[in-house]
């Protein structure tokens, strides 16, 4: 239920931040080249020792985000990932949380470009019953190619640090392709 509700406070967020950014990027004197917004779905791997224990540390994931460009070269995104859940030793555990993110990049003509990212996750996880809410770093890097003036297809590979119910921090990679749609 705490999920569904997460869910569904992220995606009215986004639609409202979504509103904003693309009203900003229209504005006499704005601070944004470009306004997007996204959905990417793919694969997640946890980094957890399965120690002659039977497990799979891979699970579906998802983010739906949004971000702009300052400039050609620097941005920020905000956006929910999902994580989705993994079988360690007979039990589970699930990552989710809401990323804020600063982007740097190298443009590749008009539609397309390369960039790396660095932000944080307030990220929420579960470890069977147990649940644990913290703070972490998060990077990656990513791609987009333009399919049409403001549709790219869009790759990014992500690494989040969550806080686990008794454990300490473990890092959790995410591998996804998506949809970008970019407000001009």
């Amino acid at each position: 239920m705490k999920s569904r509700f997460m869910i569904s406070i992220a995606a009215l967020g986004l639609c409202v931040t979504t509103q904003a950014l693309a009203q900003a990027t229209r504005a006499p004197g704005n601070w944004l080249r470009s306004a997007y917004a996204g959905v990417n779905v793919g694969r997640s791997s946890y980094d957890f020792d399965c120690s002659g224990f039977s497990c799979d540390r891979n699970a579906d994931t998802a983010k739906l985000y949004v971000g702009g460009r300052f400039n050609e070269n620097f941005g920020a995104e905000v956006g929910y990932v999902n994580l989705g859940q993994a079988d360690l030793a007979g039990g589970h555990v699930e990552a989710e949380g809401l990323n804020v993110s600063l982007l740097a990049g190298v443009p590749l003509g008009a539609t397309s470009s390369i960039f790396g990212k660095v932000g944080t996750t307030a990220g929420r996880t579960k470890a069977g019953d147990r649940t644990e809410d913290g703070w972490g770093l998060s990077y990656g890097i990513g791609g987009q190619i333009g399919l049409a003036p403001q549709w790219a297809l869009r790759l990014d590979a992500d690494r989040y640090r969550f806080k686990f119910p008794g454990d300490n921090n473990r890092d959790v990679d995410s591998f996804t392709v998506g949809v970008q749609y970019t407000f001009r």
